[in-house]
């Protein structure tokens, strides 16, 4: 899928998104930072690398576990997009095997 933006703006966006993943804030942002980090992890490897390195990749999977529906269906679709990184589906990798010894 090539992507058109200019200057990378897109990229910008993503230390924001990352920051509104936290319990202080309301379900909805929460809810709709998720979709919009599940958005732009679907669109290529580049942002899913930025979403990482930001320190994304532990909120995410926080999410995953939320007590709230939707919040952990918007955690788990947006892992399912990140797992598209190889250094991520690397770390769920040993992560899983950690619990399997």
């Amino acid at each position: 899928m090539k992507f058109l933006c200019n200057d990378f703006k897109i990229y910008e966006v993503v230390r924001p998104l990352i920051s509104l993943l936290h319990v202080d804030r309301t379900a909805l942002q929460n809810f709709e930072a998720l979709l919009a980090l599940t958005n732009l992890a679907s669109l290529n490897d580049s942002l899913r690398k930025k979403i990482v390195a930001e320190k994304g990749l532990a909120s995410i999977e926080h999410y995953m576990t939320e007590d709230h529906e939707m919040l952990r269906r918007a955690g788990t679709e947006c892992m399912c997009n990140m797992v598209m990184n190889e250094q991520v589906s690397l770390c769920n990798v040993v992560h899983v095997n950690s619990y399997c010894t």
